[in-house]
Parts: structure tokens; sequence; C-alpha cells
């Protein structure tokens, strides 16, 4: 659980990285709620970075900036599909960094540089917050959906309005 200040702080570093990251390569696409809450302003803490790219050279970066920082961290996962590290910024909380490898053909009319982060344009996000709803069953895909509805759908083209309308209407709000 983290209070107030240790969101703070967390949030420092994630901003810190992804800012970093950004300065040094185009390679790396942020995704998931972070790209919510620091690209289109999500009203919910987000405390991890998900990442597309077909770049596998992610520990190379989180090397170089937990050196600068004087941080540490550790490899969690390395495959070709998953990389994962965790960030120890000396704090109880860890900053986990994944990034997927799974879409290496990623359009650039998807994309957008916000704030200085890449991520992708709203539509794309989602798509892919939706594809992750169908999938598990967790509050804050369906608090992501809600927050997007209320704030871009005039943003969305017609096909995510309807996708988002079957997985909706497939998948309600019953097993919470």
């Amino acid at each position: 659980m983290y209070s107030e200040n240790d969101m703070q702080k967390h949030l420092y570093v994630i901003v810190d990285f992804l800012k970093y990251l950004n300065n040094k390569t185009d390679k790396f696409i942020l995704k998931g709620g972070t790209a919510l809450l620091l690209c289109y302003n999500l009203n919910r803490f987000s405390e991890d970075i998900d990442l597309d790219s077909s770049n596998m050279n992610i520990f190379k970066y989180i090397d170089e900036f937990c050196n600068i920082k004087n941080f540490t961290y550790r490899k969690a996962k390395d495959t070709k599909t998953v990389q994962r590290a965790f960030i120890d910024y000396g704090e109880s909380n860890k900053l986990k960094i994944e990034v997927s490898h799974r879409n290496s053909n990623i359009s650039k009319d998807l994309l957008v540089n916000v704030n200085g982060i890449l991520t992708y344009n709203i539509n794309e996000l989602t798509n892919l917050k939706a594809l992750a709803y169908s999938g598990r069953d967790k509050v804050r895909d369906l608090y992501d959906i809600t927050f997007i509805i209320n704030n871009y759908y005039e943003k969305l083209n017609e096909q995510t309005k309807m996708n988002l309308e079957t997985i909706l209407s497939y998948k309600g709000i019953e097993q919470y």
C-alpha cells in the first residue's frame, strides 16, 4: 500500500525514468494505466510502467538510469516476448518496468508524444484497455474504460466504440 508521500515519490521516479528513456530513444511505447495517468489525466494511481517495443535493449537503459540516480535494479524476466525489471529507488516499493515484444510492427499512426512521453493515441489505448478488460477481472480496467468513455468518447472512432459496446455487454460488472 502506498501513502500519499510514497505515491508522489513513486510517480516522480516513473516520470523521471520515462523522460530519460524518451530522451535516449523512440523505440518504447508507454501503454496501460500509467499512459492514461500521465498522458490523458486519469484520476487514479498507477504503479508500474508497461511498454511495447521491438527493441530488446531495455536493460541497457534501466542500467544507465540507475547508475545516474544511484538506484539498483534486478532483472525479473528476460525472454523473447517479455522483459521485466524492478528498480529499487530506496523506498519500500519498487518500480516494475515491463516490456512486451509481442507486437513488433506498430504503426506510427497509432503513436503520439504527450509531455515528452511516447504513447498510443487514445483510440489505440482504449482498444488495448478493452482487450485487457476482456481477458482479466481487474476493477481498474473497468475504471479506466469508464474514465475513457466519460472523457474521450467523442475522440474514439466508430469501430472502437462498437468494440467497447460489445465488450461491456458481453462482460458486465457482475463479477465485481
